[in-house]
């Protein structure tokens, strides 16, 4: 777990797998909407050494599987701000980059999407985008995969 804090705005409580606004410094900012991603792993300094001895750094960087916005990645036009692409791409990013938590799950895990899309810092996915084919595919949540084979198998124990 890692606190962050930035004078007007404190992260608190952030584990792998928190969703996060993602932006560079303000002086380097184009003026781009913060960008999103999920968090994989807390990495100390680059020239921390390696091992048990790495773990008494304070983390510096964190490794961030990143999200898409359709409009980055294609030029139909999109009614929709809170959908997102989720993307086969992970980068490792300053740890001072992190701006705030959001929360992103699969548009089937979303009961009331009206209502989800009103509360704030609340986005969905349906589809993953591969940056290296410029692809898209569509994500189905593995409960609900039907066709899959299921095995048994069985174990002999002998006395022998």
């Amino acid at each position: 777990m890692v606190n962050l804090s930035y004078g007007y705005c404190i992260i608190t409580h952030l584990i792998f797998k928190d969703h996060v606004y993602c932006s560079p410094s303000w002086d380097t900012r184009d003026g781009t909407p913060y960008s999103i991603a999920r968090i994989m792993q807390f990495l100390p300094p680059e020239d921390a050494p390696k091992g048990e001895e790495s773990k008494k750094y304070i983390y510096t960087r964190v490794r961030l599987a990143w999200y898409y916005r359709p409009s980055d990645v294609s030029d139909r036009p999109v009614s929709d701000p809170r959908l997102l692409l989720a993307a086969i791409y992970s980068e490792v990013c300053d740890i001072n980059q992190l701006r705030a938590k959001c929360h992103v799950v699969h548009r089937d895990r979303i009961s009331d999407l009206s209502g989800w899309k009103k509360r704030p810092d609340r986005f969905y996915f349906n589809r993953l985008f591969d940056p290296y084919i410029k692809k898209e595919f569509e994500v189905i949540p593995s409960q609900d995969v039907r066709n899959r084979k299921f095995y048994s198998w069985c174990f002999y124990c002998s006395n022998a």
